[in-house]
């Protein structure tokens, strides 16, 4: 049996052929492009380092009452009661430490007062007032509407937050309003 000769058939399949062979070949030379490892030239970096000096900020605490050397002292922002009382030398034998908090935190400018506070004549501005930043539980007490609960939440406030910078941040206290802070603000001050 033999085959008939189809010229067209042939011509045409042999352009498939090779149209799809081309196509093969085109179709494996991209995927070896883009699978072909490549080389990079990588430059390192340029560092560059500055150094910058932070300035070490300070403050400047009163240390009175029994220390070794009471005196206006410079210190590290961030130092506590116990350090201002370490850089005047310490407290003498009979201070009375009970009512300081030495863990607190110290604010520029402030004083701190060691031992009995009685001993310390000048609790009171020159007009009379009640420094409330100095001021013990008993003199807050002789204040219109202020009782022993109050004059403790009083110290305490001071003990955690710092001295008070106005009058009227003693409203900041639990249980001193509008009335008691009208009743009061005549005879405190903050200096």
């Amino acid at each position: 049996m033999s085959i008939p000769n189809l010229p067209n058939l042939d011509a045409r399949l042999f352009r498939y052929a090779a149209a799809i062979s081309l196509l093969s070949v085109a179709v494996g030379l991209v995927l070896w492009w883009q699978g072909r490892p490549v080389e990079l030239e990588l430059q390192p970096a340029e560092v560059v380092v500055t150094e910058v000096q932070s300035p070490v900020a300070t403050i400047f605490v009163h240390v009175v009452g029994d220390v070794a050397k009471a005196g206006v002292y410079e210190l590290a922002a961030g130092s506590r009661v116990v350090d201002a009382i370490a850089a005047a030398g310490g407290p003498l034998r009979a201070a009375k430490l009970i009512n300081l908090n030495l863990a607190r935190v110290l604010f520029d400018g402030e004083q701190i007062i060691i031992g009995d506070h009685q001993l310390q004549p000048n609790y009171s501005s020159q007009l009379g007032k009640v420094n409330l930043n100095l001021a013990t539980s008993s003199q807050l007490e002789q204040l219109p509407g202020i009782g022993p609960v109050i004059a403790a939440r009083i110290l305490q406030h001071r003990d955690e937050n710092g001295p008070f910078r106005q009058i009227s941040d003693i409203q900041q206290v639990a249980g001193i309003g509008n009335t008691i802070y009208s009743k009061i603000k005549d005879q405190i001050s903050v200096s």
